[in-house]
């Protein structure tokens, strides 16, 4: 996994904030460790996640797997 940081973004793009799933706060909070689209999250770890913010393990993994929804279409 690619844990980003500092550089990007800091704002959360359109795609991530309409994510099935996201909300504001969470968002913004990824947006400031460089997670600021639905790819940054699709590559991140669970334990990435976990890291940036106090949510679960499934509710990591269930992000994460809607990010990478699009991969499989």
């Amino acid at each position: 996994t690619k844990m980003l940081s500092g550089g990007g973004a800091k704002m959360p793009a359109e795609d991530l904030l309409k994510m099935e799933g996201m909300t504001e706060e969470l968002a913004n909070q990824f947006a400031k460790k460089g997670i600021s689209t639905m790819e940054d999250l699709a590559e991140q770890s669970v334990d990435d996640l976990q890291a940036i913010t106090d949510i679960s393990k499934e509710e990591a993994g269930r992000l994460i797997m809607t990010a990478r929804a699009p991969w499989f279409k």
